[in-house]
């Protein structure tokens, strides 16, 4: 899916644009003789429209990862996909006003005032051209956002497994010398000894309780050294 889709406000900050890009070319119109409001009204469906083909460019982008492009057929896909796009901007400012003469509308342009087919043409390609690099700044810096993601999470897996590993190595020797010292008190206090089982088992309890937690309470970490200091 286009990253656009996944966010509403990013979409309607990039409609905003097509249609104020609509509006300097119903300007640029206006100036050359045609009519404002019929410039306006000509130039911004065509823009909304364009817009929905500039997109694409993503996929285009993504169809060259960086780590397997080269330079001779990235510059003919781009220069491919850039004329194709002149094109259609093209035929779509004569079937919009083709569609409005059909229909008598006033307020459109029909086709024989779409001047300047080659400006148009043109201006597709440029526009489309530079929606690809656009694309693939934006491509680029979410490929070094996930990539320093990655690294985090890989330190993080690393040092969880390291702590595991030291727990794995300290539990064993903690508990072996926790029975001799229980066995040795069984002879001189058995009280002594009895107590000291039932905080070894209450320790462990609550180790085992938290193992699987990412996170926990500071009074819940004294709570757990408490018992270990109790041991």
């Amino acid at each position: 899916m286009h990253p656009l889709f996944s966010d509403g406000r990013h979409l309607i900050w990039y409609l905003a644009a097509c249609l104020f890009i609509g509006n300097v070319v119903a300007w640029f119109l206006s100036i050359n003789g045609a009519p404002q409001a019929n410039a306006e009204f000509f130039c911004l469906p065509v823009s909304i429209m364009f817009g929905f083909v500039a997109m694409s460019a993503y996929y285009v982008c993504r169809s060259q990862p960086l780590v397997r492009r080269r330079l001779p057929r990235l510059l003919l896909v781009y220069l491919v996909s850039s004329l194709l796009s002149g094109f259609i901007l093209l035929m779509l400012c004569y079937a919009w006003a083709s569609v409005g003469e059909s229909i008598g509308a006033g307020w459109t342009m029909p086709p024989s005032q779409v001047k300047f087919p080659t400006t148009v043409f043109g201006f597709g390609a440029g526009t489309y051209l530079l929606s690809i690099l656009t694309h693939d700044v934006f491509i680029a810096m979410d490929n070094v956002r996930q990539s320093e993601l990655r690294e985090r999470e890989s330190r993080t897996l690393a040092r969880e497994a390291e702590l595991q590993l030291l727990r794995m190595q300290i539990n064993p020797h903690f508990l072996f010398n926790s029975l001799n010292s229980i066995s040795a008190l069984t002879s001189i206090d058995a009280a002594a000894a009895r107590a000291m089982t039932i905080a070894l088992a209450q320790f462990f309890r609550q180790t085992l309780a938290l193992a699987d937690k990412e996170k926990i309470a500071l009074a819940t970490e004294f709570a757990l050294c408490d018992s270990f200091l109790a041991v």
